[in-house]
């Protein structure tokens, strides 16, 4: 299938979201002071996780907009009037050391093959943690210099919109100077990937390795599916052009996972 250019989503299409035994964010509760400036308790804690849990749904519930993850947990912060005993140039840290990622089967191989056919790739990915952040979880994972496989990386923490809202789509087609429809985006979300990409004028590539069921995939004439990277590279090898269409009006629900 004919194509010049394929923008990946990062988190479960490039490396697989996992964190240890223990949530990313406990790292930074051994830090937690309370409103006396006292570290805090255990009573203290699940308060302040409490909150913390309220506030982060009520963001994932809205799908048109991304903030860094420091301004996220300052408002927890302020909401409990708890503080840190820890800079805040240190917090993505501390929440790196209990995020374990692991590569997508076959990523690098197929990432190979685009280079030797002069496909030229870019990150475009929801993430409320930094370019920097994503950037070296992605290479520490797949091993990997970035430079060598894509031409840029956009994460919405740091552009402003988020998937599946066309400006964010559009901010990475116009880093790449997109001028033609034959554009692919690789993506595991049905909402933020596949119908956010199709209605910025990306031709989806559903990256299903989860083997979820969804209906709205169903409202997607000739959306291609698939597995396995193998099977990517073999659909592009064929003959003609790719042509997914949004056969019936969808409503944009909510991803709230997709970091």
């Amino acid at each position: 299938m004919k194509t010049n250019f394929i923008f990946f989503d990062c988190w479960d299409t490039l490396i697989e979201y996992h964190e240890r035994e223990v949530s990313i964010f406990d790292g930074l509760n051994k830090y937690l002071l309370n409103e006396r400036n006292e570290k805090a308790n255990v009573d203290e804690i699940k308060y302040f996780l409490n909150v913390k849990e309220k506030i982060f749904n009520n963001y994932f519930s809205q799908n048109l907009y991304e903030l860094p993850f420091e301004l996220l947990y300052n408002l927890v912060l302020k909401t409990t009037n708890f503080s840190l005993s820890v800079s805040e140039n240190k917090w993505e840290d501390i929440n790196n050391d209990y995020l374990l990622p692991k590569p997508i089967s076959g990523i690098v191989d197929f990432l190979s093959w685009c280079k030797e056919n002069k496909i030229s790739t870019a990150v475009l990915s929801n993430s409320i943690y930094s370019h920097k952040f994503t950037k070296k979880c992605i290479e520490e994972t797949l091993k990997i210099n970035m430079n060598d496989y894509f031409s840029f990386m956009l994460v919405s923490s740091e552009i402003g919109p988020k998937k599946p809202n066309p400006d964010f789509f559009k901010a990475g087609m116009g880093q790449a100077k997109i001028i033609n429809s034959f554009a692919f985006y690789v993506g595991d979300s049905v909402v933020a990937d596949v119908l956010g990409s199709i209605n910025s004028g990306l031709k989806p590539c559903y990256f299903n390795w989860k083997k979820n069921k969804s209906q709205r995939t169903a409202s997607i004439n000739n959306l291609f599916t698939f597995e396995k990277y193998d099977e990517l590279k073999d659909f592009i090898k064929k003959e003609g052009e790719y042509n997914p269409e949004i056969i019936s009006k969808l409503e944009l629900g909510v991803h709230k996972n997709e970091w």
